[in-house]
């Protein structure tokens, strides 16, 4: 027999999730917009979590044009901010060196991003801007969210109801940052229109986590993107 007086139990380490609506974009998102449809056109893209749509190069901060001057400027500024929070500090050797990976996503009518993180290649930070949610007004469906989750969690096999997710509907001008650790995925897109975003790594050798003993000792792997364990039926 067990004592309740014996029980201690900590919950540790919460994950942070930054949000930020970045108003009056609609001339932003107009512009990005063509550009992504047209770099479509150029390359054919490349498979990685996605089920369907368009996955361009990981060379979206290399793109000419305006448009990509200032959305790759927003997330640096959104990603100082987050280092700000987290260390309640405006140390200017915590808020330099950062770098930018990014690359545009095409989601179509059934299309779908499954279960992954972002942890390789010394990512740190990962985030999303939503450009267009592809929901027509005649199209009377929810705009498709992104679902996190936290792998570390143990959950009974078949019981939806001990299920812990986290879920945001996609709106365009907003801007999503979390590490690059936590898992998440892309519900199936519902609506006629191309639901586009641009995702993100911010990286910096100035900074460290576990993920990056695992990748040079090989000891362990990320999680892959279609674990079926923890992906949920879509």
């Amino acid at each position: 027999m067990i004592t309740s007086k014996q029980f201690e139990l900590t919950e540790l380490f919460p994950s942070s999730l930054m949000k930020y609506l970045w108003l009056d974009s609609d001339w932003l998102n107009e512009e990005l917009t063509r550009l992504i449809l047209s770099k479509e056109k150029e390359h054919c893209g490349i498979s990685t979590t996605n089920v369907g749509g368009w996955h361009s190069k990981k060379d979206f901060q290399t793109w000419e044009g305006e448009c990509v001057k200032i959305l790759l400027s927003r997330m640096m500024i959104l990603g100082q901010e987050m280092v700000k929070k987290t260390y309640d500090s405006s140390d200017p050797d915590l808020l330099a060196g950062w770098t930018i990976q990014a690359w545009a996503n095409i989601n179509r009518q059934g299309h779908y991003n499954k279960f992954h993180t972002h942890i390789r290649n010394h990512s740190l930070w990962s985030g999303v801007y939503y450009v267009n949610t592809g929901i027509l007004e005649t199209d009377n469906v929810p705009p498709a969210g992104i679902i996190f989750a936290d792998q570390h969690r143990v959950e009974p096999i078949n019981r939806d109801e001990f299920r812990l997710r986290y879920s945001i509907k996609s709106q365009p001008g907003l801007m999503l940052l979390f590490p690059s650790s936590l898992g998440h995925r892309v519900e199936p897109h519902l609506g006629t229109g191309d639901r586009i975003t641009i995702a993100f790594n911010l990286k910096n050798n100035r900074f460290s986590t576990i993920n990056y003993d695992i990748e040079k000792n090989n000891v362990g792997k990320s999680l892959p993107a279609g674990d079926s364990k923890l992906s949920e039926k879509m």
